[in-house]
């Protein structure tokens, strides 16, 4: 038996010692899968020992008779309990098979001590069973060979382990492990040590995965010739190579190069950053019996280089989240026995091999989020065995074909987001294993039923939004007895114009998305009694919707997470729902006129609240601030009147994103003084609301401050230096108050950052925008604003600036929008202006500049307005002529008239919409996104394109 489960060096040939690899491979398999059905590693051991005489003999054995041998044994170690009298550590030890004699062998002292020293090492492990002068082959997590006594199986995966592994660990010297797992701990994010693992010359399997291990990969590991299975994996892809494991030195190609007898191989997200002609032809050489290669998450490119369809065994591919800017070969429609393919989000291009649909054993298939991958859907083959198709963000195109009736094992088809049309296929209707269908964002046309979808008993995810098509309920007999059991449907931009009564028969729904329909009238209220009241998302946005039936304020929703009604014509009282677990809020954009005073109650879990746009009147509810996990707080443009609540600014909960701008407050209305020092916003918009007052330093100790509104006030102050404090501030508006003095920006000014110090320049170039427009700033602009590479609109006009454009603007390389119109500016405009060809908007009118306009990339683009009130300016696109000998002596600016200034920027951008979406990705986790909206085609560019680049 020994004989036939291990590879020895004295097989005199190739085809022998292949043989035997293969057996080694499969016993270990059974062992995983015996493991993982309770059976002790040493009973199977023990059955197989008792049909060693079958066994005997490698030469003789083929390895699909020792496959079926092993699946009858296993089946029989499941239903047959071992004999009381024979333990995990006896063995039956008569040289015929017989189990006439019994022999137990109890665990070596050396082994036990061993094991202990570990636990001794390690933190948290939890190890009750491993106790001094007990038998360590019966700890929990051990097992021991029958013969020997030696340890030869060790998993403590998943028990929360921290500590470290160094060289001198206790861990290496367990010589005789064939099977180690740590996989899913928690040891200190440090590097395995570079010697150790070598010591470990039997192990066949070594799991690591997902155990906080960081830095480079032992090259201990590369002298593991007997691995068959090697998992350093991690679940999760970062960025950060100081948080994964690296392969540099030894790289995968050294890593690799003695593994021969590797099977499996788990990388996912460690960093190889190699080149597809590195990595393929490595695997390719060095791994030749490769059956699982999973690189998901490495920073490989490519492209895929040809020579991986040496690996012809290959059963599993995972290439997803690299980034090989190149097509799929052709040859993997010859990898014969794979049975999944997943290279989503690859940067797959060109056109999809089809022949790769028509795999035999292929079961799943991913190359969704390829944009620039093409391709059509074949006529599909009989008995194609596809369980999971997924297309979803790639330009597939054309029809779907009938043929698609013939996956009948299909349970997930996702093209959402591809450019498919024509109707949906009847035949997907047959495709009764089908639990997840996505056939959103396309361009599929006709009208669906609902109740065709009812055939589809197993159904749990269906999802139309977003195609040409009119769904009807139809005149499908619906019940809750014949349903689908669909817990998540997407009907959104369906045409629909009222709610479906199919609605009501689904039991099981929890998720449903109405929006962008023409949905009029009232809410019916059978709508919260979807789903036997288990509704966790509901949307009915963009819809026609008036009022709540039978106004009710308070919602039976004791489950909801995400409501959103925005959009819509709602009016009277907010409905809230009455539950602990809403999250998102969202009933922006209706007619509502009023919130109870004791909306914290309802607000327990809240992080998200938008009543933006709506007629609230009266006092904004001191209450809100008991709302302890809100983070993100719209109420912008409604009517509130009275004073803003000091405890939203003062800053003593979670509050992020705070916006008011455009409402009623009372005449007379200050900022706190009182700001704390842990004050978390992120956001803060007052824009519009008659504050007065200075502008308190306190303010400062809002250090993560990114966005700073306070245009459009009464606030008199001099220019606030102390901003620069603000290391994360990039959007900063003070326009139209009474701001005055100068504005001083030294280059080199040293502020104190988190315990660092650190130039005011230096923070400076985070600013994306600022607007000091309308105020009574006097003397030169600073010439460290040039500093600013990531500037993207500046407004300083409607002061007082006296002396010359800085040159230093030329290097604003980003800048889209520069409005200094209506200052007291002098001299000639800079040529270096020219080089901003970002640059879509150019005010310099009303000032005393003079010479020649610069010539050149966008200067040609701009009219006459950007330049007019300077007498001495002279050149296209004015009318007026450069004379040589002109002087360069500065006239009196002329004063623009009140249709002028109308024209300028403050009325040109009218109003700036701040939306604010914070978690609105609805089920990919949180995300802060701010989208700036100018009611000017030139203001509307740049903020649009700010939004697209960050």
């Amino acid at each position: 038996m020994a004989r036939a489960l291990m590879v020895e060096d004295d097989y005199e040939t190739e085809e022998i010692k292949q043989a035997a690899a293969d057996v080694l491979y499969h016993y270990s398999q059974v062992v995983m899968v015996c493991s993982g059905e309770g059976v002790r590693p040493t009973d199977l051991r023990l059955h197989l020992m008792k049909v060693s005489t079958s066994l005997l003999n490698v030469e003789l054995m083929y390895e699909w008779d020792f496959v079926r041998e092993l699946s009858r044994m296993l089946s029989s170690l499941k239903k047959k309990p071992f004999l009381a009298s024979l333990s995990p550590n006896s063995i039956g030890a008569s040289s015929s098979g017989s189990e006439s004699a019994t022999l137990i062998v109890p665990c070596l002292p050396t082994e036990g001590s061993i094991l202990l020293q570990l636990k001794r090492e390690l933190s948290n492990s939890n190890l009750v069973s491993w106790q001094h002068g007990t038998d360590c082959c019966r700890w929990e997590g051990v097992a021991c060979d029958p013969v020997s006594a030696r340890v030869t199986f060790l998993d403590l995966s998943s028990r929360g382990i921290s500590g470290k592994i160094v060289s001198t660990s206790a861990l290496f010297n367990l010589t005789s492990l064939h099977y180690l797992n740590l996989a899913w701990n928690q040891f200190d994010p440090i590097t395995l040590p570079a010697s150790g693992f070598e010591r470990l010359s039997n192990l066949t399997h070594l799991n690591l995965s997902n155990a906080g291990f960081i830095g480079q990969v032992p090259i201990g590991i590369a002298h593991l010739t007997n691995l068959i299975s090697l998992d350093l994996s991690i679940s999760y892809f970062t960025p950060d190579t100081s948080d994964q494991l690296i392969l540099h030195d030894p790289s995968l190609r050294t890593l690799i190069g003695n593994l021969s007898n590797m099977r499996e191989l788990y990388l996912d997200g460690s960093f190889i950053s190699s080149v597809g002609s590195d990595w393929c032809r490595a695997l390719s050489v060095s791994v030749p019996l490769l059956q699982v290669l999973s690189l998901p998450g490495c920073s490989l490119s490519g492209p895929i280089d040809p020579s991986l369809t040496r690996l012809s065994s290959l059963t599993t591919i995972d290439l997803r989240y690299n980034n090989f800017s190149s097509a799929v070969p052709e040859s993997f429609a010859n990898f014969s026995s794979l049975s999944s393919l997943q290279l989503a989000s690859c940067g797959l291009e060109g056109l999809f091999p089809q022949e790769v649909f028509q795999l035999k054993n292929l079961t799943l298939l991913d190359v969704s989020n390829n944009p620039m991958l093409f391709g059509n859907l074949p006529n599909f083959h009989l008995h194609n065995s596809l369980e999971i198709l997924m297309l979803g963000g790639t330009r597939f195109s054309g029809a779907i074909p009938n043929s698609i009736g013939r996956l009948k094992s299909l349970t997930t088809l996702n093209v959402s987001g591809c450019s498919f049309w024509g109707p949906v296929p009847s035949p997907i209707f047959t495709l009764t294993q089908l639990h997840y269908l996505d056939l959103s964002s396309n361009n599929f046309n006709g009208t669906v039923e609902l109740g065709s979808f009812w055939s589809l008993r197993n159904l749990s995810h269906l999802s139309l939004s977003n195609n040409k098509l009119t769904v009807i309920d139809g005149e499908y007999n619906y019940s809750s007895a014949s349903s689908p059991q669909i817990s998540s449907l997407y009907l959104a931009s369906c045409n629909l114009t009222k709610f479906p009564a199919a609605l009501m028969y689904l039991p099981n729904l929890t998720d449903l998305d109405l929006s962008s329909n023409q949905i009029h009238g009232a809410i019916p209220l059978w709508i919260w009694e979807i789903g036997q009241n288990n509704l966790t998302r509901l949307i009915l946005s963009h819809n026609m919707l008036t009022n709540v039936e039978r106004s009710l304020s308070i919602l039976p929703l004791p489950y909801i997470e995400i409501l959103d009604l925005s959009y819509n014509m709602l009016d009277g009282p907010v409905p809230l729902p009455q539950g602990r677990y809403q999250v998102v809020l969202d009933y922006s954009n209706n007619r509502f006129s009023s919130v109870p005073l004791n909306i914290s109650s309802y607000l327990r879990s809240t992080f998200f609240l938008q009543l933006s746009r709506n007629h609230l009147i009266g006092n904004i509810p001191t209450s809100i601030c008991e709302a302890l996990f809100l983070e993100v707080l719209d109420l912008s443009y409604n009517r509130f009147t009275g004073l803003i609540p000091s405890c939203l600014i003062e800053g003593n909960g979670l509050l992020r994103v705070l916006n008011l701008r455009g409402n009623r407050l009372l005449r007379g209305t200050t900022l706190p003084n009182n700001i704390s020092r842990e004050c978390p916003l992120r956001t803060l918009i007052l824009n519009s609301n008659g504050i007065e007052g200075p502008l308190p330093k306190s303010l400062a100790n809002c250090s993560m401050l990114e966005v700073l509104d306070l245009g459009n006030n009464r606030i008199v102050d001099r220019f606030p230096f102390w901003l620069g404090n603000l290391s994360m501030l990039q959007v900063l508006i003070l326009g139209s108050n009474k701001f005055y003095g100068s504005v001083e920006l030294p280059p080199q000014v040293v502020v104190i950052d988190k315990g660092q110090d650190v130039t005011l320049a230096k923070i400076l170039t985070a600013f994306t925008m600022i607007d000091l427009s309308s105020n009574q700033f006097h003397g030169a602009i600073p010439e460290v604003i040039g500093n600013l590479r990531s500037l993207r609109g500046l407004n300083m006009s409607h002061n007082a600036f006296t002396g010359g454009i800085p040159s230093g603007f030329g290097g604003l390389a980003q800048l889209e929008s520069l409005d200094l119109s209506s200052n007291r500016l002098s001299g000639e405009i800079p040529e270096s202006l020219t080089s901003l060809t970002f640059l879509e908007l150019l005010n310099l009118s009303y000032n005393s500049l003079v010479g020649r306009i610069p010539q050149g990339n966008q200067f040609f683009a701009f009219p006459n307005s950007s330049f007019e009130g300077n007498v001495g300016l002279c050149g296209r696109p004015l009318s007026k002529q450069c004379n040589t000998d002109s002087s360069s002596t500065s006239p009196a600016p002329v004063s623009p008239s009140s249709t002028s200034k109308h024209r300028a920027w403050k009325h040109r951008v009218e109003t700036i919409l701040l939306f604010l979406f914070v978690g609105l990705g609805f089920g990919v986790g949180f995300a802060s996104v701010i989208v700036f909206q100018v009611v000017c085609r030139a203001g509307r560019i740049w903020l649009n394109k700010l939004f697209i680049r960050r």
